[in-house]
């Protein structure tokens, strides 16, 4: 006990200091994990004694070491061993049975600087799981001695901004079943040294430079039991791939039949997708958006086990000939649609057949007609709980729909388009929604006042915009209806009053997080305080 009560008083100390993540996982990890055992358990004794050479390296704080000689000393002396429970407890640690540390993740810890060639962090020989994401790492040599974790099942450096090349030594990693550098590398072009990873079942490459479809097809020949594969490129640089997207597909056929998920947004695909795509029948998610393909086979909607399909931004594409046959069994779960064009600027008939769906993002669309008649497509579309038809051209009111069909919607936006009537009798019916938790009205034709409606019927609203209709009456009345959304967190009216009226007002209403987004007058609604 007296020892432990030495341990934490320096680490109170050295926290006063300075806060550190690093700091803190040994801390306790040292309070929960030493104890007295009369066993000698050498396993647990080297797996504490190459932990504490980590935390040793780890606690330099504004140029003070801690003095680590009376812990190591303590363990060897009464053979501490540390116990899984408390293995489990600690904050990004992993210890097998044994006590040797076998997964660390240190992702998002705000570590700015150098892992140097000689850090303890190498001598880890039973760590399997290793996450250094969303981090800053200043020098070169640490990545290149990475192979010296020959146990790596896992590796995460996604993120980093390590200067330099990606080191070809990670290849030397034989038993990586999952690895991640998406944006980690100032030096972005993928080696070819990667193909001996054979043993990869999840591989994610977003951001990073392959300059061919030939060189995927080289890079991903072998990879039989790979499984999910990201290729997203990064849409802050030109680094776009490019290129006819039939050629691209046709370098990942080699493994159609362990893929499942296939990721490649932003990547510059131009062109029709051909009917290749179609033998990729394991396929459970495909994110193509923000492309430029013209084509894309009908039939790829009715793959037996495709769950997400993402769309989105192909300006180009026109979806036609869609449709969704009763009486067949469809998987499709999410459908994001956004910006692509349909026949007919309208909605297939038979899109409620997708028995399933639990998102529909068809934003931007240039979808026209009575917003009624598009929402009874959807009516058998009992599952959906994100429902997303903002900025197209719907014309109508929201009272001639029985909500009650979509009761399970947790987001409805129809922002942006061309809806009229009075905002209480919209917000009447759409209050048969009890699990909406997210609506978008804005830039709509609403007319009327907010205080005749009895919010407390959505009561799980965390965010509500109105923004840009015509809405009328005092903001006082106004705010106090609104009070009795106890979840709001983001509301925005754009009305026109003082910021230091709005806090006054604000506060005694108890809103959680509740942001009032301001314009100028000419935008806003016409709502005065008196």
């Amino acid at each position: 006990m007296k020892i432990l009560n030495e341990i934490e008083k320096e680490f109170q100390e050295i926290k006063k200091k300075k806060e550190n993540h690093f700091i803190k996982v040994i801390y306790y990890q040292l309070k929960c994990g030493l104890q007295q055992d009369k066993k000698n358990h050498i396993g647990a004794v080297a797996g504490a004694s190459e932990f504490l050479s980590l935390v040793q390296e780890a606690s330099v704080v504004d140029g003070d070491l801690l003095t680590w000689d009376f812990i190591k000393n303590f363990l060897f002396s009464y053979s501490v061993r540390v116990t899984t429970d408390c293995c489990t407890s600690w904050d990004g640690v992993t210890c097998d049975d044994f006590g040797f540390v076998i997964g660390l993740d240190v992702s998002e810890s705000f570590y700015n600087g150098s892992i140097d060639s000689n850090s303890s962090l190498f001598n880890l020989h039973h760590l399997k799981a290793l996450n250094l994401a969303r981090n800053s790492f200043l020098n070169i040599s640490f990545p290149t001695l990475i192979a010296k974790l020959c146990s790596l099942t896992y590796l995460n450096l996604s993120g980093s901004l390590i200067p330099g090349h990606i080191p070809s030594e990670i290849s030397q990693l034989n038993n990586l079943t999952s690895l991640d550098l998406s944006y980690s590398f100032d030096y972005e072009v993928v080696p070819l040294e990667f193909s001996k990873l054979t043993n990869l079942i999840s591989l994610r490459l977003s951001g990073l430079t392959l300059e061919s479809p030939i060189a995927l097809r080289t890079l991903i020949y072998n990879f039989s039991s790979l499984e999910e594969l990201y290729l997203d490129a990064d849409p802050t640089t030109d680094n776009k791939r490019g290129g006819i997207a039939q050629d691209w597909f046709e370098a990942v056929a080699s493994i159609r039949t362990s893929l499942r998920v296939l990721s490649l947004p932003k990547m510059g695909l131009s062109g029709p997708m051909g009917y290749s795509i179609l033998h990729f029948s394991f396929l459970s998610q495909l994110y193509l958006s923000g492309n430029n393909i013209t084509h894309f086979p009908p039939e790829m909607f009715q793959l037996p086990n495709l769950e997400i399909l993402d769309l989105s931004g192909n300006d180009h594409l026109t979806l036609s000939s869609l449709d969704f046959p009763p009486n067949k069994q469809y998987a499709l779960q999410q459908l994001i649609v956004r910006g692509i064009n349909f026949p007919g600027r309208s909605l297939p008939h038979s899109i409620g057949n997708l028995n399933l769906l639990t998102k529909l993002d068809a934003s931007n669309c240039d979808l026209t007609g009575p917003i009624s008649s598009s929402l009874s497509k959807l009516s058998q579309l009992s599952q959906l709980e994100v429902l997303d038809l903002g900025y197209n051209a719907f014309v109508g009111t929201l009272s001639s729909f029985a909500w009650s069909n979509l009761s399970n919607l947790r987001m409805l936006d129809l922002s942006g388009n061309q809806l009229t009537g009075t905002i209480s009798s919209s917000l009447s019916k759409l209050s048969q929604l009890s699990q909406l938790e997210e609506l978008d009205l804005g830039y709509n034709a609403f007319v009327g006042t907010l205080s005749s409606f009895a919010w407390s019927n959505l009561s799980n609203l965390r965010k509500l915009d109105l923004f840009g209709n015509q809405l009328t009456g005092t903001i006082s009345s106004s705010l106090s209806k609104l009070s009795q959304l106890s979840q709001l967190e983001k509301l925005d009216l754009a009305m026109l009053f003082w910021y230091s009226l709005i806090i006054c007002m604000v506060k005694p209403l108890q809103f959680a997080q509740a942001r009032f987004v301001q314009q100028q007058a000419r935008r806003e609604n016409s709502i005065v305080v008196i």
